[in-house]
């Protein structure tokens, strides 16, 4: 049983080598696309996993799941590793072989650690999946099972330029989770009289991720609208941060114009608002 490593990288040489030592011990094979690197990254994952089967690919970048379908084509193993040029990776390579050897499904989650975030994320693959989103991708859910014993350290990695390059892209989307990151993008913008009306909108469509549409209606609670406020605590009465949002509407005095939301603050600091998942959730923004 053979586990492969998927990535694909642009300008990474910073950490590059890092990301890669943390891998060598659980891979069998890698296959790396590099999307027009300029500063020596193509060299540094030569040179790192020179002893280690594997092929280095050049293609056009088009677009996050685009790319990271074309990455995935190309990939080989029994179970493949997705990973990303800033991030380290931490796993006992017996207990995860193990773990895999035993699985009945397509895909396994990792614990994913990213700023003062941690959530579960699907890292783990067999041969077949697929990428969806323009940005903010994730994997197509086929089959999901238990978190693997696997755990990755992701580096926040927030800019404006990244902000409006993402606001450009989304602003043309047409599902369910383009809305929801369309509106985080304007809340990550300090538009939050649009970012309230797109979180509405998500919280109004009720379909496509569960948490992600929850997700949507705290936040236009917390952004001023008392619908969506009072809507999450019904709908999950066991969520300790939907209740809070309801006794500030409760004491007016307590709401502050002035002071954004949490999730808007730690966005402007550079921890991402919000984690994704096949079936689970980061703990709220």
């Amino acid at each position: 049983m053979r586990i492969g490593l998927s990535m694909i990288v642009k300008d990474e040489a910073a950490g590059i080598v890092r990301t890669l030592e943390s891998c060598r011990d659980l891979v069998a094979v890698w296959d790396i696309v590099d999307t027009g690197s300029t500063d020596g990254t193509r060299v540094l994952i030569e040179q790192t996993m020179a002893d280690i089967p594997g092929q280095l690919y050049q293609l056009p970048f088009v677009d996050f799941s685009s790319t990271r379908n074309d990455a995935l084509r190309l990939a080989r193993g029994d179970w493949v590793l997705l990973v990303s040029g800033d991030e380290v990776v931490t796993a006992d390579r017996r207990a995860l072989q193990d773990f895999l050897q035993h699985s009945e499904n397509a895909e396994h989650d990792a614990r994913v650690r990213h700023g003062d975030l941690e959530f579960g994320q699907v890292r783990l693959v067999r041969p077949g999946a697929e990428y969806e989103g323009l940005c903010h991708e994730r994997v197509v859910p086929r089959d999901l099972g238990c978190c693997a014993p696997l755990r990755v350290q992701a580096k926040p990695s927030w800019s404006l330029a990244k902000l409006k390059r993402d606001l450009a892209w989304l602003t043309g989307g047409c599902t369910e989770r383009d809305l929801f990151y369309l509106a985080q993008t304007l809340q990550c913008l300090g538009r939050l009289e649009d970012a309230a009306f797109h979180y509405a909108a998500r919280g109004a469509w009720r379909s496509g991720d569960s948490d992600e549409w929850w997700l949507a209606l705290l936040r236009a609670g917390e952004l001023g609208d008392a619908r969506c406020a009072g809507q999450a605590a019904v709908e999950r009465s066991w969520r300790p941060e939907a209740w809070l949002q309801l006794a500030r509407w409760a004491c007016p005095t307590r709401r502050t114009a002035s002071r954004p939301p949490s999730s808007a603050r730690r966005c402007a600091t550079g921890g991402r608002p919000t984690g994704e998942s096949g079936r689970k959730s980061p703990p709220s923004a």
